[in-house]
């Protein structure tokens, strides 16, 4: 199939691959490069129905360019906004009060965006935001957990830790600034090498603040994750930069069938993690891969609470 290049490939303008999405070793990829970027997209179409075996559909394919060129184009005006955003977020996120304007924001969405293709199943739901020219890609998956919201958000405080559980996202970071106030928070960097051939790696740069149940209104706690630009932030020639709208974990008072209180863990991602592997991201959860793997991931989440019930409780 033909897909866009990786930013350690682009060495030419209006250049695409032809090959394995993934590169196997055993097939070759091959780069072409075009004089426009309307050449490019009618050859991107041209060969892949070539290689689907159906040519015919070739020219039923070309008539949609235009259309692709004003959805890229949406992204590129969404990608800009994002970028402003970041910038904004790097002059105000110091201040507390704008951390919790933030959490604010991500709670809404989480209750009340336009949620689609929703799908429950062993006890975890997970939904999503429409694909369709958004260059950033918004998934939720939630569910029930036995335990009072307190033990929940202590428990994952300390799993996310350097050494804890659910450590992953957060280790060999580097922390560029502590910040104060309620809630507190703490300015990250960190490199995530993609183990594929010819994917560069990903950098994310953010700020990462627990939010306490006092600290809000509603009642409501959790982690809150989001993009900024920093002077420390080193740079990483080669690698592509991701994009992280409001995130992270949010806690609501919930109760079991049995009328036993609980929690009800909502975890919200909102990502652009650029190029081939966005492309990616998008294909496995229409595929249902990354909804399986999401499951996972909230049951992995839940027994390992559990484990730590039974230590509580002994």
């Amino acid at each position: 199939c033909t897909r866009e290049l990786e930013l350690a490939e682009k060495n030419k303008a209006h250049c695409f691959a032809v090959g394995p999405l993934i590169d196997n070793g055993a097939v070759r990829t091959y780069f072409m490069s075009c004089e426009s970027e309307q050449d490019k997209l009618e050859w991107m179409v041209v060969i892949d129905a070539t290689i689907e075996g159906v040519p015919e559909r070739a020219e039923k394919r070309r008539q949609t360019i235009a259309l692709k060129q004003q959805q890229r184009s949406k992204q590129r005006v969404s990608r800009l906004s994002m970028a402003r955003s970041i910038a904004e977020d790097s002059q105000d996120y110091m201040d507390p009060r704008y951390r919790l304007e933030k959490w604010h924001r991500l709670c809404l969405l989480a209750k009340q965006g336009p949620w689609k293709k929703i799908d429950t199943k062993d006890g975890a739901t997970v939904a999503r935001f429409t694909f369709k020219d958004q260059s950033i890609v918004t998934i939720k998956i939630e569910g029930i957990a036995k335990a009072t919201k307190d033990i929940v958000f202590t428990f994952l405080q300390r799993a996310t830790r350097q050494g804890g559980k659910l450590d992953y996202p957060f280790r060999n970071e580097t922390v560029l600034q502590e910040l104060d106030g309620d809630p507190s928070g703490t300015v990250f960097h960190r490199e995530y090498p993609v183990p594929l051939p010819r994917i560069s790696s990903r950098v994310v740069c953010g700020v990462r603040s627990w939010v306490p149940e006092f600290c809000t209104p509603d009642g409501t706690s959790g982690l809150l994750v989001f993009s900024v630009d920093h002077p420390g932030l080193p740079k990483t020639p080669g690698t592509e930069r991701v994009a992280i709208e409001p995130s992270g974990f949010i806690l609501t008072t919930a109760s079991t069938p049995d009328g036993e209180e609980a929690t009800r863990l909502m975890v919200v991602a909102q990502l652009d993690v650029q190029g081939t592997l966005q492309r990616m991201l998008r294909g496995a959860y229409k595929s249902g891969l990354l909804k399986i793997g999401l499951r996972s991931g909230f049951q992995h989440v839940c027994q390992q609470l559990a484990r730590q019930m039974e230590l509580f409780n002994m």
